[in-house]
């Protein structure tokens, strides 16, 4: 289905803070506006991952211009996460020909994902998601597509979370511990010290053009 990113952009921005600034664009094969830095990191890359990649990059400049920044390079970090000019935190995701970047000020960090809106498969829900978080599930989401947004929120969680743990946050260390509305508390499902940063974590989540959005932030 052809998706509008504008439309999605409007969804990410009433899931957000409002000091978040949010661009979105439709990925398709020109794999043009890469930064050398960027292309760098973009070598080897599948055509389609690769436009991808490149159209979360044009979406984050975008969103730093609207913040007053300047256009720089988002050049690939620890963990593949994108590095962002000092004095400002983001996230980038792609996902059903759509990419989106969300941007702010400051070092309070943040993350968002978008997924395909489908069920999750069976054997990946085992994966991630515990009994009690199955049974939290909302009314009117039905249990995999309650599954695909546990997923997302988690991917939300971990990108948000990644700079200050410094490894990869594995589905099974994150547990959902309740759900009003579209707002989803989340806490460490283990006693790890490095998991503590996870008590606090705002999620919210939502669907748009046939797409789940998730956005985790401080």
């Amino acid at each position: 289905m052809e998706r509008a990113p504008d439309a999605v952009a409007t969804a990410f921005r009433t899931l957000l803070p409002p000091d978040v600034a949010v661009a979105t664009a439709a990925v398709s094969a020109r794999t043009e506006g890469l930064l050398p830095a960027e292309a760098a990191a973009a070598t080897g890359m599948a055509p389609l991952r690769r436009a991808g990649f490149a159209a979360g990059r044009h979406c984050a400049r975008r969103a730093l211009h609207d913040l007053g920044a300047e256009p720089v390079a988002i050049p690939v970090g620890p963990a593949r996460a994108p590095r962002f000019p000092p004095g400002f935190c983001g996230s980038i995701t792609h996902a059903g020909g759509i990419a989106a970047a969300a941007v702010r000020r400051g070092g309070a960090p943040l993350g968002i994902d978008l997924e395909e809106a489908a069920d999750l498969p069976d054997e990946v829900f085992d994966r991630v998601c515990a009994v009690p978080e199955a049974v939290v599930a909302p009314a009117g989401l039905g249990a995999g597509l309650w599954g695909r947004v546990v997923f997302s929120a988690k991917e939300s969680v971990y990108k948000c979370l990644a700079p200050a743990v410094g490894r990869f946050i594995d589905f099974a260390e994150v547990r959902v511990a309740s759900v009003t509305g579209n707002r989803i508390v989340v806490a460490p499902a283990t006693d790890a010290p490095d998991l503590a940063p996870v008590t606090g974590i705002e999620v919210r989540f939502g669907l748009r053009e046939g797409l789940v959005l998730t956005a985790a932030w401080r």
